[in-house]
């Protein structure tokens, strides 16, 4: 008799432990906010063609190289606008250098080679031999050209700061909806305390 009671009992408890899993409410807190925190997280990834582009997600944010959509895509985040506008402002700045520095290196390369303006003698001398203005001109223009490069490439960095910021202050936000304070929530720590 107990034997069959308890065949009895698996039989119809077993089914209803099951669809009670299934309609079981989805977790929510923490792990709600780590999902959406999933969703809306920035990275940066280097590509030898592109450069750094900024993904939100698979998705390219739409971040160029003069800046973009940087208004949209760091919204919320007044530190991390800032410092995509000084990556912004590097940027533009470096690339107007380094054209010009560039744009002087083939005009020089013109003066010599066009003999436009008797530019041999003014550059190389009557003996064939460089002269003060052509080396001014070549470490002038290579000096503004790498200039450029330098800026540009430093930009690279504020780029990547405004990502990790926009990034902190997107996980402080969830943090406080999902505790409904401040305050840290209970994690676990490498020291043994909780």
């Amino acid at each position: 008799m107990r034997t069959a009671a308890l065949v009895v009992a698996l039989v119809v408890l077993c089914p209803l432990a099951a669809v009670a899993q299934e309609t079981a409410p989805a977790p929510s807190g923490p792990r709600l906010a780590l999902d959406i925190y999933h969703e809306r997280a920035l990275q940066v990834r280097y590509s030898w063609w592109t450069g750094l582009r900024v993904y939100r997600g698979e998705d390219d944010a739409g971040v160029g190289l003069f800046g973009g959509d940087a208004e949209e895509v760091f919204a919320g985040s007044e530190d991390a606008l800032e410092a995509m506008e000084q990556c912004r402002a590097m940027r533009i700045s470096g690339f107007v250098l380094y054209i010009l520095g560039v744009v002087g290196l083939v005009a020089e390369l013109g003066v010599l080679l066009g003999d436009i303006f008797e530019g041999w003698e003014i550059l190389m001398g009557r003996d064939g031999q460089p002269t003060p203005v052509f080396w001014a001109w070549t470490v002038g223009a290579t000096g503004v050209s790498v200039a450029g490069g330098v800026l540009m490439s430093l930009s690279f960095a504020r780029l990547v700061d405004a990502v990790n910021i926009y990034n902190d202050d997107l996980y402080r936000s969830l943090r406080e909806q999902a505790t409904g304070t401040g305050a840290r929530p209970v994690v676990l720590s490498f020291r043994g305390t909780f």
